[in-house]
């Protein structure tokens, strides 16, 4: 059956590298974006107000992206009529599935929107993007990736920064109010709120549909056989050692700074463990790499990632009950 992965973030937490092992499938059909935004710009439009502006700066980005993989010739037409087709998505949702049910051509080709801002969405619009699908006769499955929230959160800001071209200009107690201010402005209560997220596809998404996984464990032997089972691509085709994104300065963060950060943490802590039986000991470890000006991605064992595999594994995931 044709199939649409819909990637609901978390954002910086290796949404880039699951598009990239993606695309790498010979069943994979272009479209012409990673991140289409459409969803997240219609369902909170005071959060997501540029997306659609910056649609063409997400289209030239997918364009660099994908003829690294498929040397392919994309030229300006191909720039405008794919910023001239989006805008029809926003215009009517009908598009974007009559666009993605016209090159899906054949069973087992499949295609993919991954924008973390969709961790945001509502059971309701999850629903509709399903039944949507579903009436073309294409299956819906989700991907939904979650990371330590603080050190997720200085990840992010860590991007923008680089990107506005200040990363090298900050110091190390301004990167502390800055991420003091941002958990004041709740950002663990928008993106991060991985507790939501669940929630929304619990009601929405069939469990055999969903992959839960996370970024610290991600990239062990048994997570990426887990995933190769739930996109029907093959193991050897992912590549667990490339790191996309990558921060170049690192700071340096004093013990209290992380336990006063951790502590507004404390409910996306004792979600996850709850949840997957989660060993907090693997986020515990990411926020020591902050404190001691690590700049390696994980360093999790085996033996750490095996005390909740099973459950991590179980079909279906337990529910919340309330």
């Amino acid at each position: 059956m044709r199939r649409f992965y819909l990637g609901v973030g978390a954002q910086k937490s290796a949404t880039t590298w699951l598009f990239q092992q993606l695309i790498k499938s010979e069943n994979y059909k272009p479209g012409f974006c990673k991140e289409y935004h459409i969803f997240d710009y219609l369902e909170h439009q005071e959060i997501h107000k540029n997306t659609r502006k910056n649609a063409h700066i997400r289209i030239k980005n997918f364009t660099n992206t994908y003829q690294k993989q498929h040397p392919i010739a994309i030229n300006s037409h191909f720039q405008n009529r794919s910023e001239k087709t989006i805008e029809t998505f926003y215009e009517n949702t009908d598009n974007y599935y009559d666009y993605f049910d016209s090159i899906l051509t054949d069973e087992t080709s499949f295609s993919a929107d991954i924008t973390p801002g969709y961790s945001m969405l509502s059971a309701e619009m999850l629903s509709t993007i399903r039944d949507n699908f579903e009436k073309r006769g294409i299956k819906l499955k989700v991907i939904f990736l979650m990371r330590e929230p603080i050190s997720r959160l200085e990840s992010e800001l860590r991007m923008s920064l680089r990107r506005e071209g200040a990363l090298d200009k900050k110091s190390d107690n301004e990167m502390v109010m800055q991420i003091k201010q941002k958990l004041a402005e709740g950002a663990l209560n928008n993106h991060g709120n991985y507790s939501y997220t669940c929630a929304q596809l619990d009601n929405s998404i069939p469990q055999k549909d969903i992959f839960y996984g996370f970024y610290e464990t991600l990239f062990l032997s048994d997570e990426i056989n887990r995933l190769s089972e739930f996109t029907n691509i093959p193991q050897s085709a992912f590549d667990s050692n490339k790191k996309i994104n990558k921060a170049i300065k690192p700071f340096n963060y004093k013990p209290k700074d992380i336990n006063e950060f951790q502590g507004c943490a404390k409910k996306q802590y004792e979600f996850v463990q709850d949840r997957f039986d989660f060993d907090l000991a693997i986020w515990n470890q990411e926020l020591e790499k902050l404190s001691k000006n690590k700049k390696y991605r994980s360093s999790v064992t085996t033996a750490s990632f095996n005390k909740f595999k099973k459950t991590l594994m179980a079909k279906p995931i337990p529910r919340p009950t309330d």
